[in-house]
């Protein structure tokens, strides 16, 4: 009986004889799995390895000379080497090791913390249940973080998140009265020419009232409270403060202006990754362009597509590109002015409330020109830092 062939083999066939070939696979409806043109123009068929003997005699028959590769896959390479069970036994053992390691915690990262230690968070994590080598399929993310947070009066919100074998611990610290700067408060101010509509305090000295009318950088909200019983405080005001805003966008396309265009060079950078280290493929770069985009990329190694490394390869690509002279039509320079102020338009949109807007547009000699008047409810309180020496 004949052995079933593991693998897939690809058949290269010239370009002359492709037509003939793909006809008597045709013909005789044997089953290949894809196919490609190759630079060359010949043609690449993918079989599976057990199939090989059959178009090989059809290919034959035909008068067709193409060209077999030897059995290809992971199968193939397993099959191939399936009597030197020394070899076998020691690639299982380690892919059973490396499998078996990804299941646990390599590493642990703290981020978020400034005046709290990483081995403090650490030793807290360890009281919590979770630590180097934790066994990952049965960690209970919810009840991990409860039991943290109710051990740490410092931490006021925690995640943990695990992406291969290192766990990146994400802190944020809870700030308290005694905690935070003793000698830096903040007012809150204007952010925009305004007429207040509405006013939500949360902490400090109202100075104004609605319907006032403000100026940019206008005193709203002090941190300065002055009482007869207690003196003169310091807090840290908050408030939200919305009002009528007044906003003007202005967008300028010129007939004659630059566009970025690639030139075709490029120089690539590679670098690995283990844990902490980092190890350079390519020799320090020493950037000659001019212009150029950097372009990076992190990727992960992974074991059978599955298991994933503490190991990553970084490639840093440097484009360069020229700024060559364009020239636009009024029509087009319209239809990209309009683009360009509903771009605007979003952004300054985005947290406000649009009441009415006029739009105003005209052409000069060098370009369209469009006035755009906005009238609007957002909340003008922004926060400024003072110190009381």
């Amino acid at each position: 009986m004949k052995q079933i062939e593991p693998g897939y083999v690809k058949i290269k066939i010239p370009s002359t004889q492709k037509s003939v070939a793909m006809n008597a696979i045709l013909i005789n409806q044997i089953y290949y799995k894809s196919s490609k043109i190759l630079d060359d123009g010949a043609l690449e068929i993918k079989i599976k390895a057990s199939s090989r003997d059959v178009f090989q005699s059809i290919l034959e028959s035909n008068g067709i000379d193409a060209e077999f590769s030897k059995n290809l896959g992971n199968w193939a390479y397993i099959w191939r080497y399936h009597h030197r069970f020394g070899l076998i036994f020691g690639a299982f053992f380690l892919l059973l090791c490396v499998y078996l390691s990804s299941l646990f915690v390599w590493r642990i990262d703290i981020e978020g913390n400034e005046s709290i230690s990483n081995e403090e968070i650490i030793e807290t994590l360890e009281m919590s249940g979770f630590s180097l080598g934790s066994f990952i399929p049965t960690i209970d993310y919810d009840e991990l973080h409860n039991k943290f947070l109710l051990k740490s009066d410092k931490i006021s919100w925690i995640s943990v998140n695990i992406k291969g074998n290192i766990a990146t611990v994400l802190v944020k610290e809870r700030m308290t009265e005694n905690e935070k700067p003793s000698n830096t408060y903040t007012n809150v101010v204007a952010s925009n020419d305004a007429q207040i509509l509405t006013i939500q305090l949360y902490e400090g000295k109202k100075v104004v009232n609605i319907s006032d009318i403000v100026k940019k950088g206008d005193l709203l909200v002090s941190g300065v409270i002055d009482s007869q019983s207690q003196g003169t405080r310091y807090v840290h005001a908050d408030a939200e403060i919305k009002a009528y805003v007044n906003k003007h966008i202005f967008v300028k396309i010129p007939l004659n202006s630059t566009k970025k265009q690639y030139t075709g060079n490029y120089h690539i950078e590679k670098s690995l990754k283990i844990f902490s280290k980092s190890i350079n493929f390519s020799p320090k770069y020493r950037n000659s362009y001019n212009n150029y985009d950097k372009i990076e990329e992190r990727r992960n190694i992974c074991i059978l597509g599955r298991i994933q490394l503490p190991i990553q390869i970084t490639t840093v690509k440097y484009l360069e590109y020229e700024e060559t002279p364009v020239s636009y039509s009024y029509d087009e320079a319209v239809d990209m002015a309009f683009v360009e102020l509903r771009n605007r338009l979003d952004a300054e949109l985005s947290d406000a409330e649009l009441i009415s807007k006029s739009v105003t547009t005209y052409k000069k000699d060098d370009g369209f020109y469009i006035d755009c008047e906005l009238y609007c409810i957002e909340n003008i309180a922004s926060l400024v830092e003072f110190k009381v020496e």
